[in-house]
Parts: C-alpha cells; sequence; structure tokens
C-alpha cells in the first residue's frame, strides 16, 4: 500500500473509533502527501467540522471546491456549516449541490429546512413576498409539510392576500389535522374575512387540541370582545396571561374589556401591567391617562402629572431641533391639516363634518390625514368634502412627517389627543410649524410639541385650566365645538312619563363613565323620587354577567333591580336615538361628562342634567347646556345634582315644554351654527399662525 491509501486507511480507523483529532493528523498527513486531492481535504474539513472548528472547516471545504468544483458532498457540508448564520450562501450551496446530485434525499431534506428557517426570518421581518417565494421553493422539495404550508399561509395573511392564506392553511390542516397552530392561524383568517363566527370555531378546535395555546386564547378573546361577550373573554385573557405573563398586549386588550365592562379600577390596574411588562407599549399608557380620567379618585393636577410622564417616557426623544422647521415660501393660503383615526362611523365625524362642509376655501386649503383602518361610509363621506385626503393607516410616523412637512402644512390639528388609534408620536416629531389639539380628547396631550389646545371659557375658565396643560389654551369666543344633528332625526314624542305615570331618568354613556360614585349619585336620585326609573343603553348589558354585575352595585344602594332597564346595541342611528322616546330626563356622568350623548339627548328634547367639575372633561356638560340656554340643569355639587334632577321629574308641565321646543333651540344655538362656528375657527386659526389674514372681507 502507497502511503496515501496508508493515511485513508488510517483516517477510516480512526473515524470508527470516533477519535476525530486521530482523523484530522491522519488527513493533515494526506494533504502534505497529496495537497490537489480534492477527497483529502474533503475528509479533513469533515473532521474539523465534527470538532466545531468552524472555520478551519470552512476552508478546507472550500479548497475542496476549488480542486473539484463538482465535489457535490462539500458543497451540502459548507451549506450545513454556514446555514445558522448565513441562509442566503447556505442555500447557494445545496442548489448547487442537488444541481450535481438531483438524487440527494438528505440535500433536499436540508434546502428544504434551511428555506423555511429563511422565510420564517423573512417573515419577522415583515418581508412577505420573500417569505413566501422560500416557502414555495421549500415545498417543492418536499411537499405536504405542514408546518411550511402554516407559515405560508400566515404569510399571504400579512400580505393582504386572506383567501390565499386559507387555502394554504387548509392544507396544513389536511396534512396534519392535529396541527392546533394552523387552526388558530386559520382564526386569523376567517377573521380578516369577516367571518367571525368561523373565526371562533376555528380558534376553539385549536385550544381543545393545545389548551397551553397562547395565541388562541388571545385571539379568540379578541374575537369575544367584538361578539360583546365580555365575561368570556376577560376569561381567555386570563388564561393567556397565565401562559404569558409578560405580555403587554394581553393586559393592554383585558384592560381594553374592563372599560367596555366598566369595571375601571381593574382596567387601570390591567394599563398598569402592561406598561410595566413594556414600558414602550404607548398605546397601552394613554390607555392609562382616559381611563384615569373616569375614576373621581383622582385629581385633575394629578391627571395632568400623568400626562407629562406619557410624554417624557414616549416622546421627549422624538422632538426635531428647534430650527428643523419649514422653510421657504408660503402658498398662497393657509394649509391647515386635521389628523384622526376617527374620520368613520365615530362621534368626532359628527363635530367635525360641519367643519370641513363650511371651511372658506378662498382662506385656507384643507387637508386631512386618515389614520383609519377599515373605511366605510362615513369616510367616504369626509373624503368628499377635503381636497387633499391623505390615508396614513400603516405608514409609520417619520415617512406620514415626512409626508406634512411635503405638503407644507402651516397647521396641523390633532382630533383624538391620547384615545385610541392616536398618532401623538408623529405629533412629536412636530411636521408642522404650528401643532393644535381639539375634539377628540377632553385634555392635554402633554407634548411640549403641540402649542395649542382649542376649547372655551366655559369648559376650561381662566386660571387653573391653563396651570394643567402642556399647551397653550386658545379659546372660542362661544363654544368649542360645532354639533352636526342626524339630518332625518325620529319625531319627538311627549315625555314618556305622560303616559307610564312614572318618570324615567337615562343615560346612554361609555359604561366606564358611570364610576362608583355616579351610580352612588343616581341611586340617591332613584331613592328621592318615587317610582322613578332609570334607563342605560350600552353595548356591554348584551352579557348577562355584565348585567348582573351592575346591577348589584345599584342593589347596594338599595335600589330594587326593577327600576333598572338596561338595554343593549342599536346599530341604526335613528333607532339609538329613537331610544330616547323612553327617557324624560338624561343624567350625566362625572367627572367625565357626555358629549355626544348629551348633544343626541338634546336633539331628542330631553334635558340633561349636569355637574360642574374642575376640568375641561369635567366641564363640557356646562359648556353645552351654557351654549343650549339650559344653565338651570347644571349643578355646582352632588347635592345640587339630586336635586335639579328630582325636581325637574316632579314638574311634569315643565318637563313637556322643555321637550317641545328643546330641538330648535338646540338647532339654533351657536352649538349647531356651523358657519358661525368655523369662521370663528378660522380667524383662530390664522390668530395663531405667523401668517397675516387675508383680506377676504371676513372678520
Amino acid at each position: 500500500m502507497d502511503d496515501v491509501g496508508h493515511w485513508y486507511s488510517v483516517a477510516a480507523s480512526k473515524a470508527r473509533a470516533g477519535d476525530f483529532e486521530g482523523v484530522v493528523a491522519a488527513c493533515r498527513k494526506l494533504v502534505d502527501l497529496a495537497p490537489g486531492d480534492a477527497r483529502a481535504h474533503f475528509n479533513l474539513a469533515s473532521a474539523l467540522h465534527r470538532l466545531g472548528r468552524a472555520e478551519a472547516a470552512e476552508s478546507g471545504y472550500r479548497q475542496c471546491i476549488a480542486l473539484d468544483a463538482g465535489y457535490a458532498p462539500a458543497y451540502f457540508n459548507l451549506a450545513q456549516l454556514v446555514a445558522p448564520d448565513r441562509a442566503d450562501e447556505a442555500i447557494r450551496y445545496l442548489e448547487t449541490g442537488l444541481r450535481l446530485q438531483p438524487g440527494n434525499a438528505q440535500g433536499k431534506q436540508l434546502l428544504a429546512s434551511v428555506l423555511f428557517s429563511r422565510g420564517n426570518a423573512w417573515l419577522l421581518q415583515d418581508r412577505y413576498g420573500e417569505a413566501i417565494d422560500c416557502y414555495s421553493r421549500a415545498l417543492v422539495l418536499v411537499p405536504g409539510q405542514a408546518a411550511i404550508l402554516n407559515s405560508m399561509g400566515v404569510a399571504h395573511l400579512r400580505n393582504g392576500q386572506p383567501e390565499r392564506g386559507r387555502e394554504v392553511l387548509e392544507r396544513a390542516i389536511e396534512y396534519d389535522p392535529s396541527f392546533a397552530q394552523a387552526y388558530t392561524n386559520m382564526g386569523s383568517v376567517y377573521e380578516e374575512l369577516g367571518q367571525r363566527h368561523a373565526a371562533i370555531q376555528a380558534h376553539q378546535k385549536a385550544l381543545s387540541l393545545d389548551d397551553r395555546l397562547f395565541e388562541a386564547h388571545y385571539n379568540l378573546a379578541n374575537l369575544l370582545v367584538g361578539e360583546n361577550r365580555f365575561a368570556e373573554a376577560i376569561g381567555r385573557y386570563r388564561k393567556a396571561l397565565a401562559l404569558q405573563p409578560d405580555n403587554s398586549e394581553a393586559h393592554n386588550n383585558l384592560g381594553n374589556a374592563f372599560v367596555l365592562c366598566g369595571e375601571v379600577p381593574r382596567a387601570i390596574d390591567s394599563y398598569r401591567s402592561a406598561v410595566r411588562c413594556d414600558a414602550g407599549n404607548h398605546m397601552a399608557d394613554s390607555n392609562l391617562l382616559f381611563t384615569m380620567m373616569c375614576d373621581s379618585g383622582y385629581s385633575a393636577r394629578e391627571i395632568y402629572s400623568e400626562h407629562l410622564r406619557w410624554a417624557s417616557a414616549h416622546a421627549a426623544s422624538l422632538a426635531p431641533p428647534r430650527d428643523s422647521g419649514q422653510k421657504g415660501e408660503h402658498a398662497p393660503r393657509l394649509r391647515i391639516a386635521y389628523l384622526s383615526p376617527d374620520f368613520r362611523k365615530h362621534s368626532v365625524a359628527s363635530f367635525i363634518e360641519p367643519v370641513l362642509r363650511c371651511h372658506d376655501r378662498s382662506r385656507l386649503d384643507v387637508y386631512c390625514y386618515s389614520n383609519v383602518k377599515r373605511e366605510d361610509a362615513v369616510t367616504r363621506r369626509l373624503r368628499g368634502l377635503c381636497q387633499n385626503w391623505r390615508n396614513i393607516h400603516g405608514v409609520d410616523d417619520e415617512t406620514a412627517a415626512g409626508m406634512i412637512r411635503q405638503d407644507g402644512i402651516d397647521i396641523l390639528v390633532d382630533l383624538a389627543g391620547h384615545s385610541a388609534g392616536n398618532r401623538l408620536l408623529l405629533l412629536a416629531r412636530k411636521p408642522a410649524p404650528v401643532q393644535v389639539t381639539w375634539l377628540g380628547y377632553p385634555n392635554t396631550t402633554g407634548l411640549d410639541t403641540v402649542d395649542y389646545r382649542i376649547t372655551d371659557s366655559v369648559a376650561d375658565p381662566h386660571g387653573m385650566a391653563d396651570e394643567i396643560h402642556s399647551e397653550t389654551l386658545v379659546r372660542m369666543p362661544r363654544v368649542f365645538i360645532c354639533y352636526q344633528p342626524l339630518p332625518d332625526p325620529p319625531e319627538i314624542s311627549q315625555p314618556p312619563c305622560m303616559e307610564k305615570g312614572y318618570v324615567t331618568f337615562g343615560s346612554f354613556n361609555n359604561l366606564a363613565k358611570v364610576n362608583d360614585e355616579v351610580v352612588a349619585i343616581w341611586a340617591a336620585i332613584l331613592r328621592k323620587v318615587q317610582g322613578a326609573r332609570l334607563l342605560i343603553k350600552h353595548l356591554a348589558f348584551g352579557d348577562t354577567d355584565v348585567r348582573a354585575a351592575f346591577v348589584n352595585r345599584f342593589r347596594q344602594h338599595g335600589i330594587d333591580p326593577d327600576r333598572l332597564e338596561l338595554t343593549g346595541w342599536v346599530d341604526s342611528p335613528c333607532g339609538h336615538l329613537g331610544a330616547y322616546s323612553r327617557v324624560d330626563i338624561a343624567l350625566d356622568t362625572f367627572p367625565y361628562n357626555g358629549t355626544t350623548t348629551s348633544c343626541e339627548a338634546l336633539s331628542m328634547g330631553v334635558p340633561v342634567v349636569a355637574l360642574a367639575g374642575e376640568a375641561h372633561v369635567a366641564r363640557v356638560g356646562v359648556s353645552l347646556l351654557t351654549s343650549v340656554g339650559l344653565d338651570e340643569m347644571i349643578a355646582e355639587d352632588e347635592k345640587e345634582y339630586v336635586e335639579i334632577a328630582a325636581a325637574l321629574a316632579r314638574d311634569r308641565s315643565r318637563l313637556c315644554g322643555i321637550r317641545s321646543g328643546l330641538r330648535q333651540r338646540l338647532l339654533n344655538s351657536p352649538l349647531c351654527d356651523a358657519q358661525g362656528f368655523v369662521r370663528e375657527l378660522e380667524n383662530l386659526y390664522f390668530d395663531i399662525s405667523p401668517r397675516p389674514c387675508p383680506d377676504t372681507g371676513h372678520g
């Protein structure tokens, strides 16, 4: 046997014995004796690979390929070596190896595995087209792999192709009927397709296969909230959090469910947990601020401090240098932009539509930046009132800020504050030289980059109100909003007490605003007015557990359940307003007053009793009632609130007189004077803009 043959024999013997250091030594002899032998270099690299000496092994495989470009095993092994960190390179090596050895089953399996991993990496980076390409190539090699099909279905869903995602996930389930993750992904597909019942069933099927699947519990809970099955949803969120206690979004959504049930303290705890788990979860932190305003246990100054904390935690680092504003010539007209997630079927639409309709286009150009996820008929109607409509949903804050700067906006008006879907981190980037907050949120933003907040002197009296805002307050001369009633509302009936023989008080407000203090005062009114009933309408009352808990809160104050009428969601606007035909007197909530609900009650001839508080959130009712000339319905303290409601309940003729004339009174008030309001608003815009007011003949 020659020397080369001898050392091949030694290397083989050492390999059989598991002595790879011995293999390395023998292969080095081989390489020295036959430096042009590709096989010798391959064997040396393989032994080094086994010993974990990656750099030396890679060099050996490359030398083998340099000597023999057709040596397929070197490509396979080299791919295996680099795959964890250099997937694209590994794929190229594997594809080359398979061209040389098309029947290599192990090579096919390895290439499919690397493509699958690469696709998952693309998926995490939201590069769905690249992910789908990788999954498709993998499935050519290993058809019927349920795991690959599952990930591919998710990629199609996120790529805006839910129907294709459904087809792929059906194949995954066909190949593996016990694949729980595929069922919960199918649930997400059904939800995107608007098939909520099928989505719920898919998640339930997933949990029947694997009760420890976080995503199934969490997604099912989200769907149950949408079905107004709040008690079930809360249970599912809790199961999800038992599996992932530090999941910030699950804590946040649990808080949202508690808000809808009127469980404010629990909601606050959940939002605090969400922020504790993820200090960067600014939406959960905004939800915390909103919910604190519903709780009478926090003072206005405490809530102001919390808004400043939010700004410091989430926005302070985003502010641009002070000299980075827009430069250059001004456009011929002032450019006003409205920014909102609520250009849709939402209460904000009732107040912004008359503004968009009445703006004087000779004075200014109007832009709307819409952050609406699902557009509807209201969106389309509002878009028709704005010549410059920009959809920024899904557009990151930096890009959206660039759009606003490119449009040359002079004044950017935020309509959301800390409410759901807000873009406060966009405002933090100061894309417009003057930024204003108005309408959609009854408090400060806390941001240094928001210059002004629009209000009036009743909702925000001079003095303390100025001290609890990071913005400069600018006050409208009459009222801070303009309401657009439903164009064809139901007829106004006589007070229902005239037929029923007893007075019905009512509230259609968000249940979170009905805190324990409100319940106690409303119970006091019912005790004072013999035989009176209380009608409360809210979507959460479709859930029997929520109804029972709410009834129990009044029972603790001695109110029999028979005196409560709890009704659920009414989808039709006319049907919703028609429910006021069952109400004699509306009771406003405190410290978080109603806005749209109070306007709707007034439009249906129903007087509203309000309690004046210390901050804007608790003085909206005062502003609205002052605007329509119902100052006598404003109480300065809780005792007077009870007395006003009880006295009005006893005076049936007064109730009839108010009801018969209140709609016209509202329509004739500053609250519904769209033309006058918008002229005042435009003048305000020119007052806060560095640009001169054009001489158009308007005051």
